[in-house]
């Protein structure tokens, strides 16, 4: 048992040194149910930014024929929701993704989101390369 321990404590240190400088791991993404018959969803979350900047590519998923990086933002007094090509990730930051700012869209969805089911995605990075992973689906109501 000792030697497992020493094992470990001798690996550990050594294996946080391996891990690259341009990861982005999410934390926290959700999704929010939706109603029988829409088409689309947001997922929200946050993007910790790595030791480098980056961007945040494209978004795929099985559940969604067309998964899109949009953007709320204030133009000229009025709030807009867009399309974007990418979003830049600040290194060293939380990156959020937001109902009032950067968030995903899942276009054309084959079924409604369900509270307590997840959704797979792939998040695919400039320099991060592609993160696969599941954001959660919750409930709407307030408790």
């Amino acid at each position: 048992m000792k030697k497992l321990l020493l094992l470990m404590a001798l690996f550990f240190p050594f294996s946080a040194l391996a891990q690259t400088d341009n990861e982005v791991p999410a934390s926290a993404l959700y999704a929010f149910e939706t109603a029988t018959g829409m088409k689309v969803g947001a997922a929200f979350g946050t993007l910790h930014g790595g030791a480098e900047d980056d961007e945040l590519l494209s978004v795929t998923s099985p559940v969604s024929p067309r998964v899109e990086i949009h953007e709320m933002k204030e133009v000229d007094g009025i709030m807009q929701m867009r399309r974007v090509e990418s979003m830049p990730i600040v290194k060293n930051k939380d990156n959020l993704l937001a109902p009032n700012g950067y968030h995903l869209m899942f276009m054309n969805l084959a079924a409604p989101f369900q509270k307590g089911k997840d959704i797979p995605v792939t998040l695919v990075f400039k320099k991060a390369g592609a993160k696969t992973m599941t954001i959660p689906v919750m409930s709407r109501k307030v408790k």
